[in-house]
């Protein structure tokens, strides 16, 4: 069995969700330098999603709901439903600006790992590495 071509599709979502966790770790180590508590949470946010993002461009089909779910937080967090920085004076709203970047992306990451090329690109992938493994035996 030959190589399988990786869609556009996916490299795109890769390419975002890769994107987001850099960025959520990155906010997560300025939250430990500050000494916010949620420095913690933020940084394994972009840990998962970094990992989620190198194991959904490998094919596999589990990170694609794990970042479906923050996808919708994304999209929750896009309508303001969620806790988003209040005041915007001073620099924060740098901050805002970022987070809505932030969420728009994963939105479209979450829908571009969803489209039937991106879905036909992880059976394949499912199959031919389920054939290897008996292969193998």
């Amino acid at each position: 069995m030959g190589t399988i071509r990786r869609p556009a599709c996916v490299r795109i979502s890769w390419a975002l969700w890769l994107g987001n966790g850099l960025l959520w770790f990155a906010f997560g180590v300025s939250n430990l330098v500050d000494g916010t508590r949620a420095a913690g949470g933020v940084m394994a946010l972009g840990a998962l999603t970094v990992f989620g993002a190198l194991s959904l461009r490998r094919g596999f089909q589990g990170p694609r709901y794990v970042l479906t779910l923050l996808g919708i937080v994304g999209l929750v967090s896009i309508f303001g439903l969620t806790d988003t920085p209040a005041n915007v004076d001073s620099g924060a709203w740098l901050v805002v600006v970022i987070f809505c970047l932030l969420s728009g992306s994963s939105v479209a990451a979450t829908i571009l790992m969803w489209l039937p090329e991106a879905s036909l690109y992880v059976r394949r992938t499912r199959q031919g590495y389920q054939e290897n493994r008996t292969n193998d035996r």
